[in-house]
């Protein structure tokens, strides 16, 4: 365990914790603190680890032994039934019928209860107001016991008005309104995470509309349960059920209840969805439950390391160096200048060579608008973010700042730029489909055959080895770890790389300068050339393309 919980004071080191939210309520404060008695910082270590340890325990005791329902809630329900019993006296009265109960005697039962904290002979009555307002709450737990004792309470009340009503002879009944406001939504439950985890950063609505998927099967299966009350029980069925699904569904059977669609095919032969599909479903709920935990609604996460054991990983492999040279040497994109509709123009041949010397994703090249080629301190970048509508990105670490190689400039990709500001466009690449969740979708298919037309058979070699091929450069390079995930948009978990903002462009750009590619010929540019393509980016010389074959 890290030292976060470590705090110096004057009189030495102490333990200090926020207690969860979700807990607070049954602390008289909203921190833990412990005085750990020693000065030294090596033994507050050693007994911070003890002294945690009990914590844990203390906080997982906590959540145990309580629930979802509160003191001011539970008064409330019990307010609610008071007031319906009250209601159907005074109805029974209207239509001339006066039970004979021994009130009495039930008076004097309840106030014997109250006095002993004894809620057995109440329990039919707590567990069928449970069961109508859907809460769930376990026997003997300090939530039931808190129902209990208001509705004691209320049947008390209850009791001494029909005991007036009798004494007055009906002349002071009051017909008492009950609200029936729909019950509030519970901020526990999991759609309602689901909710909140969409809001917390931009996503692909592709990825999206798979992690609703996902989590709306998990709560077709088990209930739109609160995320306390999901055990790992509760994730490991769902992950043996998603493992009965078919590979393929029809538009329609994607709709359907999880429950049914297994069985429509549970003894059909048909091809299941693969352990990593199944795997992905499974990550799904677990990170909807992470919010929870950050939300310190959670103490653990339940799905955290549930995964199929048989799982084969989605490997992705960098090009070697005979491959990119048969792609760059046999693509008629950069052979004949070729530029067909699934090439969407110059991104046919531009997003390779970005991917190839930046590391980037193709969807964060693809999405990139003229405003994000930038200049600062001598230094022209690529400003990686999501400030505008239609952009997004993966997770909070890919907005970054990756300066343009040396090879890119070389290559003309600021007269590029240069050409598509005089024609007023905004996107850097204008032909992809921008009016979409994810622009470079279409791109992805066209480009993959591409590199597999190209000779590249190896099913694991895609347009995201580019970013792997970038990856083993910058190792050969002997690029600081540090500054790789700078550059790529990734995160090394450690707590302090949070501080602070980041490198300095001059830093990247003396790093990423380094990288190179053995035995590389890089394919002439249009713009670099000069006689390539009109103000309207329309043609482009074959002649120019011959040249650099040659050189080839």
């Amino acid at each position: 365990m890290g030292s976060e919980y470590l705090q110096l004071t004057p009189n030495g080191y102490k333990y200090r914790r926020r207690i969860p939210v979700a807990l607070q309520g049954y602390f008289r404060r909203k921190t833990v603190g412990v005085s750990l008695r020693t000065k030294c910082q090596q033994e507050a270590r050693r007994r911070l680890l003890v002294v945690h340890a009990q914590v844990q325990a203390l906080f997982e005791e906590v959540e145990l032994t309580t629930g979802q329902l509160q003191h001011s809630q539970a008064l409330e329900i019990a307010e609610r039934w008071r007031k319906r019993a009250l209601n159907e006296d005074f109805e029974q009265r209207l239509n001339g019928q006066k039970p004979d109960r021994p009130l009495h005697t039930l008076s004097a039962r309840l106030q014997q209860s109250l006095e002993q904290m004894d809620f057995s002979a109440d329990a039919g009555l707590v567990e069928q107001v449970k069961k109508d307002h859907g809460l769930q709450l376990d026997p003997g737990s300090m939530d039931w016991k808190h129902l209990a004792y208001q509705l004691m309470q209320a049947q008390l009340q209850v009791c001494e008005e029909v005991m007036r009503r009798d004494r007055t002879g009906n002349r002071e009944m009051v017909f008492l309104p009950v609200e029936e406001s729909p019950p509030s939504e519970n901020m526990n439950q999991l759609s309602a995470m689901l909710k909140k985890w969409e809001s917390l950063q931009p996503r692909h609505q592709q990825t999206i509309n798979e992690w609703r998927t996902a989590v709306e099967r998990f709560i077709n299966l088990k209930g739109d349960m609160d995320v306390r009350e999901i055990t790992r029980k509760d994730v490991r069925d769902y992950m043996e059920q998603c493992r009965l699904l078919p590979l393929h569904l029809t538009k329609a059977e994607r709709a359907l209840p999880m429950t049914e669609i297994v069985q429509r095919y549970r003894k059909r032969e048909v091809k299941r969805m693969s352990a990593a599909t199944v795997n992905k479903n499974v990550n799904a709920v677990k990170s909807v439950l992470e919010v929870a935990l950050q939300e310190e609604i959670l103490v653990k996460n339940p799905a955290q390391g549930l995964n199929l054991c048989d799982s084969p990983s989605k490997v992705r492999l960098p090009f070697e160096p005979q491959d990119l040279q048969l792609f760059f040497s046999r693509s008629p994109v950069y052979r004949f200048g070729e530029r067909k509709r699934g090439c969407a123009g110059e991104a046919g041949y531009w997003l390779p060579l970005l991917a190839l010397y930046t590391g980037a994703r193709l969807e964060e090249l693809g999405q990139l608008r003229l405003t994000d080629i930038r200049h600062s301190q001598g230094i022209h970048f690529l400003d990686i973010n999501c400030h505008e509508s239609g952009k997004s990105l993966k997770n909070p670490n890919s907005a970054r700042r990756v300066p343009l190689h040396p090879k890119l400039i070389e290559a003309g990709f600021l007269l590029e730029i240069e050409r598509l500001q005089r024609q007023g466009a905004t996107h850097v690449f204008p032909e992809l489909s921008h009016h979409t969740d994810k622009c470079t979708r279409g791109f992805s298919k066209w480009i993959n055959r591409q590199i597999n037309a190209c000779g590249i058979c190896d099913e694991s070699k895609v347009f995201h080895s580019f970013r792997h091929t970038f990856k083993d450069a910058c190792r050969e390079a002997e690029i600081p770890r540090e500054i790789q995930e700078a550059l790529m948009g990734h995160s090394s978990g450690k707590v302090g790389d949070s501080y602070g903002s980041g490198f300095s462009l001059k830093r990247l750009y003396d790093e990423i300068a380094k990288v190179a590619y053995e035995d590389f010929v890089l394919p002439p540019s249009p713009a670099v050339l000069g006689e390539g393509l009109d103000e309207e980016g329309e043609s482009f010389s074959r002649s120019s393309t011959n040249r650099w074959n040659e050189a080839a």
